[in-house]
């Protein structure tokens, strides 16, 4: 690379001393100059040992008082100086050393590209219900049914991709790397920044290219088991509900109802994820792969008992 741009990485954290030294390691052993880049943390009161682990790393610590990550990628974004901003949570591992490098090139060969997208990778050991989400790409099947299939331009250095206006892509986050201009532009980040409906809004205002590079991505320790899933699930329908209740915009907003139905409809019915677990089997033999019909279907069962649940409160 002849020209270097400033990179600001941007985690939010909150008791995670457990997983936090193998996610900025991995930005420390990056074949990048270190006085282009800065870490930032932006801590919600942890109560282990998160902050001295940060300490290690970088000295810019910041407090998100409000500890949902959503507000501390806010302020990470408010005080970031880089040009281009890449949101790590704390439970990713960046794989390559060279992965920086490789990842800002779409950026510097196009500039109609609002941002590039890491791949869940798989690591060696990893829990079998983990390995499901790096399998599917996603950390939600129901939203992995939902979203938009991208037209792809290019397959060359790296793949681009092109999203219709009305688009539902449920991106930006785990190793997304932003251009800090058009969040600039766009607007709207603050006080909380949630990735799907931010990037709702960019498409939206006609940035519609992102791109991907095979190969370069991330380890993404989700969950460890069941009882991790359903929180997971319980924080996602409550912050959706919230947003819903504020009548603000969300990435889901331009799906109609039929389409809605259809695809809830599919992930409980078992027949489709079925026949897609198997496909993507054959392709992957990834046999994690079949976890699918149960985890669409427990995704959607779950999600209705908090939107029920919520509705007969309104109603009371």
């Amino acid at each position: 690379m002849e020209i270097y741009p400033f990179i600001s990485f941007i985690i939010p954290t909150y008791n995670c001393e457990s997983i936090l030294d193998r996610c900025l390691e991995s930005i420390i052993k990056q074949k990048y100059p270190k006085d282009r880049m800065e870490i930032l943390i932006i801590d919600g009161g942890s109560l282990d040992n998160t902050v001295a682990i940060a300490q290690k790393y970088t000295q810019k610590i910041l407090k998100n008082h409000r500890k949902i990550a959503e507000f501390g990628k806010s302020i990470g974004i408010q005080n970031a100086k880089g040009e281009i901003i890449i949101l790590l949570d704390s439970d990713n591992e960046i794989v390559q050393d060279d992965w920086l490098k490789r990842m800002l090139q779409p950026l510097q060969d196009n500039q109609e590209i609002f941002g590039v997208e890491s791949f869940y990778l798989q690591p060696k050991k990893d829990f079998f219900i983990n390995r499901y989400f790096t399998a599917i790409g996603l950390t939600d099947p129901l939203a992995l049914a939902l979203a938009t299939k991208p037209k792809i331009l290019s397959k060359k250095k790296y793949l681009i991709y092109d999203l219709p206006p009305n688009a539902c892509a449920p991106i930006g986050a785990n190793g997304f790397l932003w251009r800090k201009s058009i969040i600039e532009q766009i607007g709207g980040y603050i006080p909380v920044f949630e990735e799907a409906n931010f990037t709702a809004k960019v498409i939206r205002n006609g940035y519609n290219k992102y791109a991907k590079v095979p190969g370069y991505g991330v380890y993404h320790y989700y969950i460890k088991n069941w009882r991790e899933f359903y929180a997971k699930k319980i924080k996602i329908a409550s912050k959706f509900l919230k947003r819903k209740q504020e009548k603000k915009a969300t990435w889901l907003d331009n799906i109609s109802k039929k389409r809605f139905l259809i695809k809830v409809l599919y992930c409980c019915t078992f027949i489709g994820p079925i026949l897609e677990s198997i496909f993507n089997y054959i392709h992957t033999k990834q046999s994690a792969w079949f976890l699918h019909p149960i985890m669409c279907f427990f995704t959607v069962f779950i999600y209705s008992i908090i939107f029920l649940k919520n509705a007969l409160h309104y109603k009371s």
